[in-house]
């Protein structure tokens, strides 16, 4: 936005400007020239979340944001990307790139296949796939011949000229921001300058980590779309370079052990700069995909003391941690030998994370982690702390291994508080899920209840779809877990 259009504007509308900043420090700026607007302005509408990224650009906006008189007191939400990129020109590196936006594109690319073989189209729509098959087999086919270390220039005549331009661009924009991020990684104060800012506002209560950058597209088409808007998004060159950089953020990271570690030290680092500067937030989420090693993660004792302090105040945490089943040769991933120590390494953190008493609702999610994927090396209270959550009214866990030992135990600590309970994918290593869903009904304040597609038990390993549909009936469980007159054990 230019000055001269800010300086001009009205105090009520400026006011709401804020909420439409976009990662220019120079919008800051400019808009820091008219705090005196703001300030006599008397509506309370101001910006209240800001994501950070660890580059020049994003680190000094959270430097001018905290330091606004106006805007620095109206952060409720710090969203903290934390993506560290390889170097394209290394050519095995920028293969594996290549392969992680192969793999991406593809499992897109066969999910909208089996949307459209799954009902009948219009001719109009029939042709609108086959414009959508055209564009998918181009971009695989380039996407292949680079991620053999093929250079694009000499790509052969049947990949067409504009998809090369569309890998070339994606690289380039990867690249960029390998270059802009060395820039606040060279000296070394990166955290040190985010710990600073952060201590100006007036304590967020509300942080979340993530390992990958949320402002991109993960998706080509939200769910129920038509097949014209499959075939737009598609087709779409920004759409598609948008998904491709996502892989590329996502994944790559976790494609050199340097850059791993640069990922681990910086997400263990926030903590000890929340301690530095006594920040408290009620509300606390890590969300990121499974590191190749685990053990850059795993916290000190002092680092566990940490962050215990730093969460002792909390009511909420969620921690998820994703792609677990792709840890396969087949998906070109790297698979841990020692795969124990591996989920030794996680459960010291997560049991450091949930170790406080405060928590009213905490959501644990391990998303694709199952048996009939992964070996079940883990259970739930392997990655819980042993103690007790006197507040805890939700609870929500997606893809968590247990025992009906520990489902018993859950009921015994929680009986009297926990009010909702989600639970989804979870794996029964021993037990019964009939004997499960018993020891469910004595949660004697539960009001809402959702059990989908559960695995082990009377399921066996729960990867045959149709007779899971067939075989469990949720809302006949739910209603028998809540302790609906007339309602009976579904298993019985």
């Amino acid at each position: 936005m230019a000055p001269q259009n800010i300086q001009h504007l009205p105090s009520e509308l400026l006011i709401h400007c804020c909420s439409y900043l976009s990662s220019s420090t120079r919008d800051i700026q400019n808009l820091r020239l008219a705090s005196k607007a703001l300030n006599n302005a008397s509506s309370l509408f101001l910006l209240d979340s800001l994501t950070v990224k660890i580059n020049p650009e994003s680190i000094s906006l959270l430097e001018a944001v905290s330091s606004h008189p106006i805007i620095s007191k109206s952060i409720g939400k710090i969203r903290l990307c934390l993506c560290f990129y390889n170097n394209v020109p290394d050519l095995e590196t920028r293969a594996d790139l290549m392969g992680e936006c192969n793999r991406c594109v593809f499992s897109h690319f066969v999910a909208i296949t089996r949307i459209f073989n799954s009902v009948e189209w219009s001719a109009d729509e029939e042709q609108q796939f086959e414009m959508i098959k055209e564009r998918g087999h181009s971009v695989l086919q380039a996407l292949s011949y680079a991620e053999m270390g093929m250079n694009l220039d000499s790509a052969p005549e049947t990949i067409h000229p504009e998809t090369i331009q569309l890998i070339t661009n994606a690289l380039d924009a990867y690249q960029r921001r390998y270059d802009d991020q060395q820039m606040v990684l060279k000296d070394g104060t990166h955290l040190s300058r985010i710990g600073q800012a952060l201590s100006k506002l007036c304590r967020p209560l509300t942080f979340e980590l993530y390992g990958y950058d949320i402002t991109l597209k993960n998706e080509f088409f939200p769910e129920n779309s038509s097949i014209a808007l499959m075939k737009e998004r598609f087709t779409s060159d920004q759409v598609c370079l948008e998904v491709m950089l996502h892989a590329m953020t996502t994944r790559g990271q976790n494609l050199t052990v340097e850059v791993e570690r640069s990922f681990g030290d910086t997400f263990k680092g926030i903590f000890n700069q929340l301690s530095k500067y006594q920040i408290f937030p009620a509300r606390f989420n890590v969300d990121f995909n499974v590191p190749k090693h685990m053990e850059l993660f795993r916290p000190t004792e002092l680092e566990r003391d940490t962050i215990r302090s730093i969460l002792q105040k909390a009511d909420h945490l969620s921690f998820s941690l994703y792609w677990w089943s792709k840890q396969h040769p087949n998906f070109g991933v790297y698979i841990s030998k020692e795969r124990f120590i591996e989920m030794e390494h996680l459960a010291s953190f997560t049991r450091t994370f949930f170790d406080t008493e405060s928590l009213q609702s905490f959501a644990l999610n391990l998303h694709d982690y199952s048996p009939h994927t992964d070996p079940p090396y883990i259970s739930l209270y392997d990655l819980l702390p042993d103690c007790r959550w006197p507040r805890l009214q939700f609870l929500n866990l997606f893809a968590v291994p247990f025992h009906q030992r520990e489902i018993q135990k859950l009921v015994a600590l929680h009986q009297n508080s926990l009010q909702v309970l989600e639970m989804k994918s979870l794996s029964l290593l021993s037990g019964s899920w009939k004997n499960s869903f018993e020891a469910l009904r004595g949660l004697g304040k539960l009001d809402a209840v959702s059990c989908v597609w559960p695995m082990g038990g009377e399921f066996g390993n729960g990867d045959n779809e149709d007779d899971l549909v067939h075989t469990f009936d949720e809302k006949s469980a739910c209603e028998y877990i809540l302790g609906i007159k007339g309602a009976e054990n579904p298993l019985t």
